[in-house]
């Protein structure tokens, strides 16, 4: 709890240092404007008013004596950007602007002067720094200045867009409509286009509000500037019209209204993605560390289609079962909204299921348990919002509203990532001059300068250890390779060594080097060239060289996942994995919820009960605001009147006490709650007490309308305070859930700091983003860049980000977002770009950025990798090893020509068991559409149903080069396509050259060439999918195998095959030759099963037992002790000395009869003498089961000392005595 204090105090603590600050910078700027000025005039710290002696020493505490200019600069240079970031408008006022030119200078003035006169505490990298945080600051009031500057020239816009060479040509290429908040209405004022139109991105309000959802206007979005790809050095800005897009936001708003979408310039249609259902709210009440929570009921929705049956016609609930099982019928975790009309309004409240069981899924009303995104959008100060969903109607049902469920939203993903960029600061993103440079470089221009930690007098990388052999110096050790990023001599050296005496080849080893060399680093390369082990490589090297902690960022936990057990690989376990989707087991032990040593629970324990205090507060509102207007309850009223009408409270209990004996107006038979006796107009007269005082003039005195009249002002009253109560506990509520949170995310920090790797996906960083903050890792590696949003790799960035590795492709798969007008494939999209990840802006020609591309490639045959060489990679090399992959077992690579999808699903299932009996296993192969995971064979379907070339329709995706080079890469010794050949052709000029060249390869046709291995002069076309069960039924020929089988020697039954060579096991039809052991009998059964036990009758054997057993088999003969004689027999029982029959094989017989002792008491036993067997004597100690005076517990004891007793006297003790 002191923690939680020390935060709270230290919080008060800031805020007020920032508003002392805010309202005196401009006189401390002056003040250390003149000081500074006079300290670089003097050039000296010293003060002539002190001695020298006492100027460094004695001075009480009351004078800083500096020993170099860095500790006189940049703490005001830090200063000022901190007031700069804190307070936005600082940045436009006169004082600030002038503090900065003058700290401009008078850096510039100093560092000049001490190039000759050097400081050794003035070091070169601490000048750099200095000038790196001023440009920081000057950018910081550019901006501003441009802000104000455009929109000056927007009022002007028809004056001014006729100029060519204006700066507002290129502001209105960028621009469609109005910018947010900026727009003119239809009665010709200049406002937002609704309540959630902000130009800020900060104050939007992610999820739509209810005046948004349904205001019709037109969307502002800003087109990309087509020379640099990008609104030049404002980053953040690219995501102020898009911010919500990516996340469906946009999409919910389009579609609350659904209908089916057709569009010349789309090449698919859209179909409604909401679907509605009318709901009842059954309860709002707070759950556990979760907050206000709705359970709604809603009769069985009417589904249509082709799978779907009648929700709400099924008459047993197995069936509605059954179709409420499928996926995506109100999934966990999924988007609904609630909207209610209320007041002549609409109100909409966004919802995710956090409760959905099956079992309440299919009654007569279905029920699921939601939870709002935001508690703003519940609780809100307007009333009628709240009163909307709580207010009961006249007759105290909740008012009719509406489910609408969102099937393909998944704002969950991106719910993190956007709430991170609203938080960015533009100024506080790292490497901007790189990333979003105010003036893009010409071609080939830009320089790279190393990172920040490298300029660090005498650092180097030491590359040893990546090095397998290297030649020996003097003592016999290994010569010392170290790179020096500064020196371009020391990179051209590393690299020549790395392709001489490393495993890396030539563009490995210098992707390698000046990706270490380079503050923002981009390696490209097709699949199998190398990159993660090249990203690896480079994590090990920086780690060695002290600079931790790192940040491995990956788009998917397979990619992550992949990349950490690269890591553990090479020796590296100082790491933590951060998410709960991880498919590795190896990684488990490094997830941080097991890294985790420290939880401060009683700190969380005390929490935890504050939170169940507001928990109950939220309840007693809800309950207060539900209240019926015409039969409220004593308890739904009884706290308003304790609070508000004490007098009247007391009253009420008094003569509850007096009428029912309890102060609590519980109800009692014949006269309901007080509350109830009250309003029929009673006075309790009846029910008065003898000697209680006379009835005084109070509410029992009123007449019926009276108190009617009056409840009916109390509930109003009460409903009316307990929305700022309710909006007060809820507030509090998520206060305390914030400060478990801080408890929680401190223990996390420490366990962070101490890593050496933090690994993440994208989503993951944005949802820690504060972790990761307070962590500040210098280093940040991201796999997968070429998948990654702009927007999503900016949010993945902490201002302590010194070097930034980028490792993709993106002329595989893009970025996905979901509104497909936004993306480069749509003619509209093309002018916004959404889906170009920052990893291909940055290795455009028009970024000037220099990036380093793996040309060698280890995963396919050179088959394969000639079709991406003619389309997307010319440059590429086959390595060594791929000319040595053996070819397709079976078949030759091939395009059929079948066209309909069914027909691709039935021809590929036949080829792939025809590949299984190649001897292919079944992790070699994979059945794709064009996007999926490598393997050794690819079985790609290319689903185009349409037989008529010259349809006026497209091929969809199929004419992406992303999607057809994503397609080409994933196989390693085999790739099967099978689709239209021709409609491909007509359609997109990559598939005819694609087709040409398997066409000059012979490998087009219209079905696939099978060829026996073991005849190579069979060979036939499967066109059809049970050609082959005719033409290769068991994978090779139609001739016989012929082959001896190992074990029996009898000819192979099968066909030619190639699986199983050794026939090991291959199923022996034939007669079996072997005979039985011990006996020589011939066994009668199949060769290929095995022989078993010997059948064969052989007369009668006598058994143990002395009886005779006939018909016997000869397996029985071999062992008479294991046959169960079943002749009946009469046994003496020992214990109790009577007979038993049973049969002879029987051992262990039971008596059946009833014991009949006399027990202490006199009565007779009741048990049977079976349960007395258990101890070997004749009388258990068992309680007496006869209804006497005497307990049982003593009977129980009697009858324990009268056993132990006879026991004693016959010498007969059980096993326990």
């Amino acid at each position: 709890m002191r923690r939680i204090e020390l935060i709270s105090l230290h919080m008060d603590e800031a805020n007020y240092v920032y508003s002392f600050l805010r309202s005196t910078y401009p006189k401390l700027c002056t003040v250390f404007q003149a000081n500074w000025k006079k300290i670089v005039e003097r050039y000296s710290f010293e003060d002539p008013a002190l001695p020298h002696a006492s100027f460094l020493e004695n001075t009480g505490g009351r004078r800083y004596a500096p020993l170099c200019f860095t500790q006189v600069g940049l703490p005001f240079i830090r200063l000022m950007y901190l007031l700069g970031s804190k307070f936005k408008k600082v940045i436009y006022e006169a004082p600030f602007k002038e503090a900065l030119n003058g700290v401009d200078a008078l850096t510039s003035k100093w560092i000049a002067e001490a190039k000759g006169n050097e400081n050794p505490l003035d070091s070169a990298l601490c000048f750099r720094i200095m000038r790196e945080e001023v440009a920081r600051l000057n950018k910081m009031v550019r901006r501003g200045d441009r802000n104000i500057q455009l929109g000056s020239e927007l009022k002007a816009k028809p004056q001014q867009k006729s100029a060519s060479n204006s700066t507002m040509d290129e502001f209105w290429d960028m621009v469609e409509v109005g910018i947010p908040g900026k727009v003119e209405l239809a009665d010709g004022r200049v406002g937002p286009r609704y309540d959630n139109d902000r130009r800020d991105i900060s104050g939007i309000q992610l999820l739509p509000t209810s005046d948004e959802c349904f205001r019709a206007c037109r969307h502002w979005y800003r087109e990309i500037c087509h020379s640099t790809k990008m609104l030049t050095g404002y980053p953040q800005d690219l995501s102020v019209g898009w911010i919500r897009t990516f996340g469906c936001i946009e999409k919910i708003r389009d579609n609350f209204v659904g209908g089916r979408v057709r569009d010349a310039n789309v090449d698919y249609n859209v179909y409604p993605i909401v679907q509605t259902f009318t709901a009842l709210m059954h309860s709002v009440k707070p759950a556990e560390q979760l907050g206000l929570c709705i359970t709604v009921r809603f009769p069985q929705p009417e589904l249509t289609g082709k799978d779907d049956r009648n929700l709400a016609k099924a008459d047993s609930v197995d069936t509605r079962r059954d179709i409420w099982s499928k996926p995506g019928r109100l999934p966990f975790n999924a988007m609904v909204a609630l909207v209610v009309y209320a007041e002549s309004k609409l109100q909409v409240v966004f919802c995710k299921i956090i409760v959905r069981d099956l079992d309440r899924l299919v009654g007569t009303t279905a029920e699921v348990t939601l939870q709002p995104y935001e508690s703003r959008d519940f609780v809100a100060l307007d009333r009628w919002q709240s009163t909307a969903f709580l207010h009961r109607n006249q007759d105290g049902s909740y008012p009719v509203m509406f489910l609408v469920e969102f099937n393909k939203v998944l704002y969950a993903a991106y719910e993190p990532i956007l709430r991170a960029l609203q938080s960015i600061r533009p100024e506080t993103l790292p490497l901007l001059e790189y990333l979003a440079p105010e003036t893009p470089p010409a071609v080939g221009e830009a320089s790279m300068e190393p990172p920040r930690y490298c300029l660090k007098s005498g650092f180097t990388f030491d590359l040893l250890p990546i090095i397998q052999s290297y030649p020996q110096g003097v003592g016999g050790e290994p010569q010392q390779l170290r790179l020096r990023p500064l020196r371009e001599e020391s990179r051209q050296s590393c690299e020549r060594a790395l392709s001489q005496y490393s495993t890396l080849e030539g563009d490995q080893a210098k992707a390698l080097v000046r990706a270490l060399s380079s503050r923002v680093a981009c390696i490209q390369g097709l699949p199998g060239t190398g990159k993660s082990f090249i990203g690896s490589l480079l994590t090990r090297i920086v780690l060695k060289a002290k600079v931790s902690p790192v940040l491995i960022v990956c788009y998917t936990n397979h990619a992550l996942d992949q990349f950490l057990c690269h890591l553990l690989d090479v020796g590296v376990t100082s790491l933590v994995r951060i998410g709960a989707q991880c498919k590795e087991k190896r990684l488990t032990k490094y997830n941080l919820t097991n890294v985790r040593q420290f939880t401060p629970r009683y700190e969380l324990k005390r929490l935890y009960a504050t939170l169940d205090t507001h928990a109950s507060a939220i309840a007693n509102a809800l309950t207060e605001m539900s209240a019926d207007v015409n039969k409220p309850t004593w308890e739904c009223i009884k706290g308003f009147l304790a609070n508000n009408h004490p007098d009247e409270y007391d009253y009420f209990e008094e003569r509850s006490f007096d009428l029912f004996g309890t102060r609590r107006g519980w109800r009692v038979a014949g006269c309901g709650d007080i509350l109830e006796y009250w309003i029929r107009g009673r006075d309790g007269a009846s029910h008065q007490r003898r000697g209680s005082r006379p009835p005084r003039s109070d509410v029992w005195t009123w007449n019926v309308p009276k108190r009617r009249a009056v409840l009916t002002e109390w509930v109003k009253v009460m409903r009316f305070n307990a929305v700022e109560e309710l909006a007060r506990a809820q507030k509090a509520y998520t206060d305390t859930v914030k400060k478990i949170e801080a408890v929680k995310e401190e223990a996390d920090v420490d366990v962070l700091k101490r890593m050496q790797i933090i690994g993440m996906t994208t989503t993951g960083v944005a949802k820690y983003q504060q972790k990761i903050a307070a962590v500040a890792p210098p280093v940040v590696i991201c796999e997968e860049a070429g998948e990654v949003l702009e927007a999503q790799l900016m949010a993945c960035l902490t201002p302590a980000c010194q070097h930034l590795v980028l490792i993709g492709d993106h002329k595989q798969l893009r970025p996905h977002i979901t509104e497909y007008n936004l993306s480069v494939e749509s003619a509209i999209g093309k002018r916004y770009a959404l889906d170009v990840s920052l990893f291909e802006r940055l290795v455009a020609p028009s970024s000037g950025l220099p990036f380093w591309m793996l040309t060698e490639q280890h995963r396919m045959r050179p088959q394969i990798s000639e079709l991406l060489r003619i389309l997307f990679y010319p440059e590429v090399r086959d390595a060594r090893e791929t000319l040595e992959y053996p070819p397709l077992h079976g078949a030759h690579d091939s395009l059929t020509r079948y066209h309909s999808n069914e027909y691709e699903v039935a021809y590929l299932v036949a080829t792939l068991k025809y590949l299984l009996l190649q001897g292919y296993n079944p992790g070699d192969i994979a059945i794709v559409t064009p996007y999926g995971e490598e393997a050794t064979v690819i079985l790609a379907s290319l689903v185009r149903s349409s037989t008529n070339v010259h349809d006026r329709g497209t091929i969809g995706f199929l004419k992406t080069p992303n999607r057809i080079n994503v397609l080409l890469s994933r196989a390693k010794h085999g790739l099967i396509l099978v689709g239209h050949g021709e409609l491909l052709r007509a359609k997109s000029p990559l598939w005819q050259r694609v087709l040409d060249q398997l066409q000059s390869d012979g490998c087009y046709g219209n079905g696939l060439p099978l060829h026996c291995q073991r005849h190579p002069d069979y060979q036939r076309v499967a066109t059809k999918p049970d050609s082959f069960a005719l033409l290769a039924p068991d994978g090779g020929c139609l001739r016989p195998c012929g082959r001896r089988l190992p074990r029996c020697g009898h000819a192979c039954p099968k066909l030619c095959h190639v699986d199983q060579p050794s026939h090991k096991a291959v199923y022996c039809t034939q007669p079996c030759p072997r005979l039985q052991e011990g006996c020589g009998h011939v066994c009668p059964g199949v060769c290929g099963d095995p022989c078993g036990r010997c059948e064969v009758l052989v007369g009668s054997i006598t058994l143990l037992c002395g009886h005779t057993y006939s018909n016997a088999r000869c397996f029985e003969a071999k062992k008479p002790s294991d046959v169960r004689c079943n002749v009946v027999v009469e046994k003496l029982i020992s214990v109790c000395g009577h007979k038993q029959s049973g049969a002879s094989y029987i051992t262990d017989v039971k008596c059946t009869r009833k014991c009949g002792a006399i027990l202490p008491c006199g009565h007779p036993c009741s048990g049977y003498t079976a349960q007395h067997q258990l101890f070997r004597v004749a009388v258990v100690v068992v309680a007496c089961l006869t209804s006497t005076l005497l307990a049982r517990s003593e009977d129980s004891r009697l009858a324990s000392r009268f056993v132990r007793e006879r026991e004693a006297s016959s010498g007969d003790v059980p096993p326990s005595a």
